[in-house]
């Protein structure tokens, strides 16, 4: 019931008061790695991204293949541009059995490892295999607006312009409001004018 509580007052935004109550519930419960994900979380929404980290390690010593922790710790090395160790995190969220992926949430943290994990690949300027990345996660949903952009934006520094507007439109047909497609899309079109 506490770690309930603890999710539903992160979810309110009220981190400090689900961090304390995890720390409580930490006490009763040592084992409970839902509490260290809970803390870690609004850790995060606190901006306190290394406390962050170590929660997330204390869930992967309790459970060592938690997907959504691999994919929660490497979100955090990326806000540390440590993309590196942020890409093996992914990877580790990615290391499933493929009928996994018929479960919604599993697929859902799966498609969003592979976008984040092409971004953090954008970073370090390995931009074929951040399309790679795009690739796969476009034949598990075609129609995800955020892959969509991010394949467009790994298709703009490779210089493949028209390519990338292909993305842009495609993204936007789907949500036409969707500001990060609507940027992108512009930016595009002006270095197709150039």
């Amino acid at each position: 019931a506490l770690t309930g509580k603890s999710l539903i007052l992160k979810d309110m935004g009220k981190s400090e008061e689900s961090i304390k109550l995890c720390d409580l519930i930490s006490k009763i419960e040592p084992d409970n790695p839902m509490t260290y994900q809970t803390k870690g979380i609004a850790l995060e929404q606190l901006g306190r991204y290394e406390e962050a980290l170590e929660c997330y390690d204390k869930v992967l010593e309790i459970v060592p293949d938690e997907l959504i922790t691999f994919y929660n710790k490497g979100n955090v090395l990326v806000i540390l541009e440590k993309y590196e160790e942020a890409i093996k995190c992914y990877d580790e969220s990615l290391d499933i059995e493929p009928n996994m992926l018929e479960n919604p949430q599993v697929s859902k943290i799966y498609v969003n490892s592979l976008n984040n994990k092409a971004n953090a690949l954008a970073k370090i300027e390995k931009f074929q295999e951040g399309l790679n990345c795009c690739e796969t996660a476009l034949e598990i949903n075609p129609k995800e607006i955020t892959i969509l952009n991010t394949k467009g934006t790994l298709l703009n520094y490779l210089k493949k312009h028209r390519e990338a507007l292909e993305c842009f439109n495609e993204a936007l047909e789907i949500e036409p409001n969707y500001q990060h497609a609507l940027k992108n899309q512009e930016l595009t079109l002006g270095w197709l004018e150039d």
